[in-house]
């Protein structure tokens, strides 16, 4: 063996070398694929929204048949009777874990890093993996339903395919919510302390940091069920029991967590648009905390504990759900009085989905009361539990909407018009009232939920009716939004300048879209809550 100091950029010239071959120079992706391998957090939040919205539509097609199939009560008549509980049950896991929290889980991606003045967002990379994992478990978990699986589905493979998916849905909204999380804790500009973070922020930190403690758990159960299944042991009783020991994860008063994200989107678009400094920002950030430790319901496990709903402490959580969504309500009202509003969709979307959440939680006020039999009655629940999960998780769809408007020009560069905006939003508002105020009635009435098969009085058929237009009414809202945004956003649109709304946070204080880094300099001066709207008082 024989050792040499010569360099090996120098043995080029010694006698008999052989010329080094160059390097070769990798290309960046471009066009579609630099948008699929992309780790820049403002594409991949983008994805998620676009995707999210793509599943909207599916569902929102799903409860309106299954709103058709209640008009008649004598049977099903559109879809297969033995077919009818599956519906159900696709409708409320697509609702809660394919449209609501992952349309509000890309806002926060794309959005919470610029408003925190940072870079990028926490592991990047992790943020495309929590995509793309995310995506691939919901079609495994739409292909289940497709070949006869899900929750009470005929099809044991299917079934197997369902809970294997729906373990990869949550795993990657989880890995979304950690990137999150990571962001608000760890980058936030110097002089951002955590009670002059935005509320829309705040808001993620408290919701990401509840669902990586409440979803394991869901996780859990999914592998307990699929090994149960799986193997042939019957001990949670088969495919047909599934949906009991999963329903706690689309009740209350987990669904207050998936929309809590609603309340700080209200915080920050009502003093922007009511051109007013918020002068109540102790008083919100304490607001948020509550809803969201009223929202855990990972404890609320009724499959386990069947009289846990009716125990003080969950009536009394239950009974004061309302209280932070009411404070946050009355504070955007003060403001908005204080101040001189400017109408735009952007405030009118935000306002209807906090007035939507409020009747959510309202209405939950009354599920623990047993004499009521609101909650089951005749040992079947009844579609006063589907009001309520409607109305929350409705009030993320408005709020996913109104993001849309508010932040897309930062995102894209540009507007979108705020007169049939505005139009929009009010269509949708309604639509999402016509969806859930007949089911409020029709629960007091007792149709079981369900069931498309039932013997109850009152003008029900009229009700259902209303329920049904009322889908296709959001679900048209929906189409011609995202119609408005796609036209818009692709050069439609004028152009939004940095700053079109007078913004009081950071993410105005860069190019719209922003560069890559998303701040061409550091960010500094941080003394409020406010930091761009201190800048412009100065």
């Amino acid at each position: 063996m024989t050792m040499t100091e010569t360099r090996p950029d120098d043995a080029a010239g010694l006698p008999g070398a052989v010329e080094p071959r160059p390097m070769a120079v990798l290309r960046a992706p471009t066009g579609l694929a630099a948008w699929l391998t992309s780790g820049d957090h403002k594409k991949v939040g983008r994805m998620f929204m676009w995707f999210a919205w793509l599943f909207l539509m599916a569902d929102l097609v799903v409860g309106g048949l299954l709103g058709a199939e209640r008009i008649n009560a004598n049977g099903a008549s559109i879809l297969r009777l033995n077919t009818v509980a599956q519906m159900f049950s696709l409708y409320q896991f697509a609702l809660a874990f394919l449209v609501v929290v992952p349309l509000l889980l890309g806002m926060a991606i794309a959005v919470v890093p610029l408003q925190l003045g940072a870079r990028s967002i926490a592991f990047p990379r992790a943020a495309t993996l929590s995509l793309w994992t995310w995506v691939f478990g919901g079609v495994l978990v739409i292909s289940s339903y497709i070949v006869n699986g899900g929750p009470g589905g005929g099809n044991s493979h299917g079934v197997d395919l369902f809970l294997a998916g729906l373990v990869l849905v949550v795993a990657g909204l989880l890995v979304g919510c950690l990137c999150v999380v990571t962001t608000v804790l760890t980058l936030r500009v110097p002089g951002m302390s955590l009670d002059r973070v935005p509320f829309f922020s705040w808001s993620w930190l408290v919701t990401g940091s509840l669902l990586l403690l409440s979803l394991p758990v869901l996780i859990g159960d999914l592998l307990l069920l699929y090994v149960d299944h799986r193997y042939g042991r019957q001990t949670f009783g088969g495919n047909t029991q599934i949906s009991s020991y999963l329903s706690w994860a689309i009740s209350q008063p987990q669904t207050y967590l998936y929309s809590l994200p609603v309340l700080g989107f209200v915080a920050d678009v009502v003093p922007v648009f009511g051109r007013a400094r918020q002068k109540l920002g102790g008083v919100l950030l304490a607001a948020v905390g509550l809803a969201g430790m009223l929202g855990f319901g990972a404890d609320v496990q009724a499959a386990f504990s069947p009289n846990v709903l009716y125990r003080p402490l969950h009536v009394l959580a239950a009974v004061s759900a309302p209280v932070p969504v009411l404070v946050v309500i009355a504070a955007a009202t003060v403001t908005l009085l204080g101040g001189k509003a400017k109408v735009s969709a952007s405030l009118l979307l935000a306002m209807l989905a906090g007035l939507v959440l409020l009747l959510g939680t309202v209405v939950g006020v009354l599920v623990p009361f047993k004499r009521l039999h609101l909650a089951q009655f005749a040992g079947q629940p009844t579609v006063y539990l589907l009001a309520q999960f409607n109305a929350v998780l409705l009030a993320g769809v408005l709020a996913g909407l109104g993001g849309l408007v508010y932040w897309g020009p930062k995102l894209w560069g540009r507007l979108v018009d705020n007169a049939l905006a505005s139009s929009l939003a009010l269509l949708a508002g309604l639509g999402a009232l016509l969806v859930v105020v007949p089911d409020i009635i029709l629960g007091f009435a007792k149709q079981p939920f369900g069931a498309v098969n039932f013997s109850i009085g009152g003008p029900h058929q009229f009700l259902n009716s209303v329920a049904t237009v009322g889908y296709a009414v959001v679900l048209l809202a929906a189409l011609a939004f995202v119609g408005l945004a796609l036209r818009s956003f692709t050069g439609g649109g004028e152009s939004a300048g940095d700053d079109p709304w007078n913004g009081h946070t950071l993410e105005w204080a860069t190019s719209s879209p922003p560069p890559e880094g998303n701040f061409p300099d550091s960010v500094t001066g941080v003394t409020s809550a406010q930091p761009l709207l201190d800048r412009k008082e100065t």
